[in-house]
């Protein structure tokens, strides 16, 4: 498993089913990662780099998970620790790079007390982040900090003991992370130039703005950003290439656009579900995209069937690839309140194509480089036509992630819901328009509630700049669950 930091989250993913888990979110941005003593840390930095927020106010925290990536603890300094970067544990004391203040934060174990440690001084007035120090790690018995700079950065070594400054030299244009290869190679994230570089001068285009590196016991993992405003990097999505060994690519994860996700939702549902599925369940994934979510159901729910919807030919044949012999069937449509064709807008973030157009004068929630590519005519089809032709009499799970036209979704779903045939319903939901037409929460809940649904839970998404909430995810469940695993408790008094 891979755990991976996001600007929204912190993951557990399967590198080799796809499937993703998140296991935190609420704590702004997440970035370091380390473990030691059967714990897992990682720094949280309680804001966004989007925040309305002055970066001064920032306090950041380190959470402390076990093994089962349960939150057990949070550590937090005596002062302030901005702008945390990479994190490391080495003899008993937690280091921290604290960018904001050209700091690292030292936490002793043994001691429970904090310290800070200025690598080049301590600047003598603001701005402080003169280096922006943001990543460390001990090679052959030295501590390495990369020195970012903003521009072309600097590999320093000092001796740990002592902190003293050993050597300064060149290592790429403003660089994250160091790692040695098995050849004893310092390499590092020239992320400016969408490179990884070695100190021998090795060089290897990735793209994008590499950030994150794991070299792997058989596989390599590279974890791009994309290139963005730093105002606009909260609102962005990622991926993570792999390659071999030999640096050979093997395939892409893209998986880290699930971090608008709140985390929390999948212990809730997949408890539900383990409540209320039968031996065969039938589950219908409607805006299936690369399928992560059909990958998760499938990790937890191995004896089920998985009906994968998706308009986009392009995702409908990376579907069939990554599912070739799983119960997986794949449908190349989009679901609708009719049958015939409909325009799919196709964006160059695929997670944000939709039958509906973007309105021309809505507040901008895209990212910049999130342009429509093309505008495909593809099959649309009614829930209840889909489930004739598949022959599913019930489906014991409705999932929807379709940019807007959950609405029209529900009003092709007649029959089924009329008949309660649908056990639960995940959906995602917006509370300000992002799509033209596009039905905001109380427009969904209302045929569904007339259909004796009730809301079961409810997911808070991201907030826009202005402090409203944009989107979430909500579980409806129908009135043979409701009575059967809700109706059921005793009363609460």
């Amino acid at each position: 498993m891979l755990l991976v930091t996001t600007s929204h989250s912190l993951l557990r993913i399967d590198p080799d089913s796809e499937a993703v888990v998140p296991v935190h979110r609420g704590m702004g941005l997440y970035f370091g990662i380390a473990a030691h003593g059967g714990r897992y840390y990682v720094a949280a930095r309680g804001r966004m780099v989007s925040s309305e927020v002055p970066a001064e106010e920032e306090r950041g925290r380190i959470l402390v998970f076990d093994r089962s990536l349960q939150l057990v603890d949070e550590l937090a300094a005596p002062f302030p620790m901005r702008d945390m970067h990479e994190i490391l544990w080495h003899d008993g004391k937690l280091w921290i790079t604290c960018s904001f203040d050209n700091m690292v934060a030292v936490f002793d174990a043994a001691t429970a007390q904090w310290e800070q440690w200025y690598p080049l001084g301590p600047p003598p007035a603001p701005p402080y982040d003169v280096n922006h120090l943001n990543s460390l790690a001990m090679v052959d018995g030295e501590l390495c900090v990369i020195a970012h700079n903003r521009g072309p950065s600097e590999l320093l070594r000092f001796d740990p003991a002592s902190r003293a400054l050993l050597s300064r030299v060149p290592f790429g244009i403003q660089a994250h992370n160091i790692r040695q290869t098995d050849d004893g190679v310092l390499i590092t994230c020239s992320s400016a130039e969408g490179t990884l570089v070695g100190l021998d001068g090795w060089r290897l285009d990735v793209g994008g703005f590499p950030r994150g590196l794991l070299l792997g016991k058989s596989e390599n993992y590279v974890g791009i950003s994309e290139i963005a405003e730093r105002q606009d990097r909260d609102l962005s999505t990622g991926r993570i290439e792999v390659f071999d060994r030999e640096w050979r690519p093997l395939r892409t994860l893209a998986a880290a656009s699930m971090s608008d996700h709140d985390p929390t939702y999948w212990n809730k549902l997949g408890a539900l579900l383990r409540a209320t599925i039968g031996e065969r369940p039938v589950f219908v994934d409607a805006g299936a995209n690369r399928g992560d979510f059909t990958a998760l159901l499938l990790q937890d729910f191995p004896a089920g069937t998985v009906h994968a919807v998706e308009p986009d030919p392009q995702l409908c044949a990376a579907l069939a690839e990554r599912f070739s012999g799983n119960n997986v069937r794949i449908w190349g449509a989009a679901l609708h309140e009719r049958e015939g064709t409909i325009d799919l807008h196709v964006h160059a973030n695929p997670g944000t194509s939709s039958v509906l157009a973007r309105p021309a004068d809505a507040r901008r929630y895209f990212d910049s480089a999130d342009r429509v590519v093309a505008t495909l005519p593809v099959r649309a089809v009614t829930l209840d036509r889909l489930a004739e032709e598949a022959g599913i009499g019930h489906i014991d799970l409705l999932k929807m992630d379709t940019q807007g036209a959950e609405l029209s979704i529900i009003r092709g779903a007649r029959r089924l819901l009329q008949a309660a045939a649908i056990d639960v319903i995940y959906t995602e939901f917006f509370l300000v328009p992002h799509y033209e037409g596009a039905a905001l929460l109380h427009e969904l809940w209302a045929p569904l509630a007339a259909h004796g649904y009730v809301m079961y839970d409810l997911f808070k998404g991201p907030y826009g700049r202005n402090g409203q909430l944009r989107f979430g995810d909500a579980i409806f469940v129908g009135p043979k669950v409701r009575e059967r695993c809700l109706d059921a408790f005793p009363d609460e008094a």
